[in-house]
């Protein structure tokens, strides 16, 4: 791009029938003053156009990052809940297993408490039958006994 300072250096040859000198040299620093502004414009605007992709080139790497950070968080909760499923999972089977090991075992109490109980019973019938023999044979003596006149 020509600068402001090679348009006001420029020499051009004169001519015979050429345009007025004093006019062209107006119209070139009317020209040369507005270039300059221009120029001077459009570099501060190529430098904000840069700051400003430079902003969006740390925005989008922001993005990107909370993005990154999203989905790690997302597969962190999805393994922490397929992770407590599991030990529910877990402790469920345990406590189903824990139950019929119990069930079991209260059977096997019951099964022994039952013996325990027809035992006893047959004790004490034995017993009972002892009791009665020994009470009839007593009674049998008493019956035998005679007073004598």
């Amino acid at each position: 791009m020509i600068t402001p300072l090679e348009i006001e250096n420029k020499k051009l040859s004169k001519s015979f029938r050429g345009y007025s000198v004093d006019e062209v040299n107006t119209f070139l620093d009317e020209i040369i003053k507005d270039y300059g502004k221009l120029y001077i414009q459009n570099q501060e605007f190529r430098s904000r156009m840069e700051d400003l992709e430079n902003e969006v080139f740390k925005y989008n790497n922001l993005e990107n990052t909370l993005k990154e950070t999203l989905l790690i968080a997302k597969t962190t909760g999805e393994d922490i809940i397929k992770t407590a499923r599991d030990k529910a999972e877990i402790i469920i089977a345990d406590a189903e297993l824990k139950s019929i090991n119990d069930t079991t075992k209260n059977e096997r109490n019951l099964e022994k408490l039952n013996s325990e109980i027809n035992i006893l019973r047959m004790e004490f019938n034995a017993m009972k039958s002892k009791y009665k023999s020994f009470l009839e044979s007593q009674i049998k003596t008493i019956d035998e006994i005679k007073l004598e006149d």
